[in-house]
């Protein structure tokens, strides 16, 4: 009853509560999550970038997903999250959620290397869309302490569950910033954003260095070329000043 109003009114609080309502009355959430997946993978953008069914998205992911520990189904909603992000450019919902996906899996001590895959074949088709480059790269970096803290949070507000946290076993995926800057490179990518994202999710002078090195085979843009060695030099600042407070 309540599914046509999510496609017509899905920013409407009342009808997102009664659906709610009705779905836990009904027991269906595995339909619903496969309803509402669906929804947001669909060409219209008041569809495709409601915040409403995005958040509702993730309450049905924690429950359906990482309450039952269903990695399967985790690969297939990543999928059409990452779908979302091709349909609609700098698609901001998509990727929140997709970041949202990486923060958990840190913090549950689930692989993210089939999201590093995904995303690493999407951001190469799609190089001008800095969002979705700007998840790939959150991934590369790693959630920080305040971010975790802030996901943490946010679960405490919409479920009881009891996850035990454990981000421990932490995957290093900073050795890939040196193969995608030489990939940008090959393919003569003219946008700044990846450039920059990859360099600021860096977290090695010792990379820095190489890849300022690697910077100078750039010969088809050189005031490309200048941009990125600024913003290496200026990342390497960065790290050197943390390295000594």
């Amino acid at each position: 009853m309540t599914l046509g109003f999510l496609i017509t009114t899905n920013e409407h609080s009342t009808i997102i509560s009664l659906h709610e309502q009705l779905i836990k009355k009904l027991g269906c959430y595995q339909q619903d999550l496969e309803i509402i997946s669906s929804f947001l993978n669909c060409k219209v953008k008041r569809i495709n970038k409601s915040s409403s069914l995005w958040y509702l998205l993730k309450k049905l992911t924690l429950s359906q997903v990482y309450e039952k520990k269903d990695h399967i189904l985790l690969k297939k909603l990543s999928l059409r999250a990452l779908k979302s992000c091709q349909i609609h450019f700098a698609n901001y919902y998509a990727n929140n959620y997709l970041r949202w996906i990486i923060t958990m899996n840190q913090l549950l001590g689930i692989s993210n290397d089939f999201l590093m895959k995904e995303l690493r074949k999407l951001c190469h088709l799609i190089l001008s869309d800095s969002s979705l480059w700007s998840t790939f790269c959150f991934l590369i970096g790693g959630s920080n302490e305040k971010h975790f803290e802030f996901v943490i949070f946010e679960l405490s507000q919409v479920t009881n569950s009891n996850f035990q946290f454990d981000n421990t076993n932490k995957v290093d995926y900073q050795n890939i910033i040196i193969d995608e800057f030489k990939w940008l490179i090959n393919v003569q990518c003219h946008y700044l954003s990846p450039f920059k994202l990859l360099i600021q999710s860096c977290e090695s002078i010792e990379i820095l260095q190489l890849i300022k090195l690697k910077s100078q085979d750039i010969k088809f843009d050189e005031k490309l070329r200048i941009e990125i060695i600024k913003l290496i030099d200026f990342q390497i600042s960065i790290l050197q000043t943390k390295s000594t407070t």
